[in-house]
Order: structure tokens, then sequence, then C-alpha cells
């Protein structure tokens, strides 16, 4: 009986520390709004660092590679190794790299410091162009 009742304290207490972690994260963060029009589309970048402004930093970086890799076309053969791959990004990145113009704006932005981590989370939504060949009409989003 005194196991049993151990048990489920313990499940108790898990649940609450998951459930809790995300209690105040904002839901455009798992749920995309719709774009307003077909010229974009919804995108959210998350990073973790030490610091607010290193986890902004990563989060920026990751949106203007991964938009990079839409607008500029680049392809890779899903049957190389990821060694392969990096560098055919890399390489395909850099040929057209100045030739790309990337589009984005940023609409809204959520931070925390999960419980219990030194790490700094940050949650950035942005309007991002469906290809690199038409120019967004970005519209405004209410992120409340």
């Amino acid at each position: 009986m005194e196991d049993n009742l151990r048990r489920i304290g313990l499940f108790i207490l898990a649940y609450v520390l998951i459930w809790g972690a995300y209690a105040g994260v904002p839901p455009w963060v798992y749920t995309l709004p719709m774009s307003g029009n077909n010229t974009y589309d919804y995108k959210v970048t998350q990073a973790e660092s030490k610091t607010y402004d290193e986890a902004y930093s990563k989060a920026l970086a990751r949106a203007i590679l991964e938009i990079s890799w839409k607008v500029s076309g680049v392809t890779v053969k899903v049957n190389d190794d990821l060694e392969t791959i990096e560098q055919d990004i890399t390489h395909s990145l850099e040929t057209i790299s100045k030739e790309v113009r990337i589009h984005i704006n940023k609409v809204c932005e959520y931070s925390d410091r999960p419980p219990g981590s030194m790490q700094v989370r940050v949650y950035i939504l942005w309007q991002v162009p469906k290809d690199g060949y038409t120019v967004p009409v970005f519209e405004p989003y209410n992120c409340d």
C-alpha cells in the first residue's frame, strides 16, 4: 500500500514538473497560425543558451539558415551520410549566397528559463516567404 502511494506521488510530481515547464508557453509555439495570403508562411525557431542574447542569436541564425535552404532550392540526396549532406548544403549555400535575398519578419517572441535549468530558452515566431520567387506581403499578427 505504501509502495503504491509512493508511485502515485512520484507520477504526480513528474506530471506537474513536465507540464509546469510548458504552462506559460504561448500557443503559437505548438500550433502555427494560418497565413493571411499565399505569399508567406509561419515558422517557429527555438534555441537555448546561457544568456538571452546567445539564445536569440542562435534562434535567428536557425531561421535564416532554414529559410535560405527553402528559397534557394538547395537539394540533398537522402541516401547520403550526414557529413556528405552537410558538405553539399554548405557548398550550395556558398555558391548562391550572394544571390539570395531573404525576407523575414519577426512576429512574436517568448523566452523562459525551464525549472532546474541554467539555460535560457527562446522561441521566435517568424513570417517567412513561401518560395524564393515571390516577395512576401506580410500582415499583422496579434501575439496575445
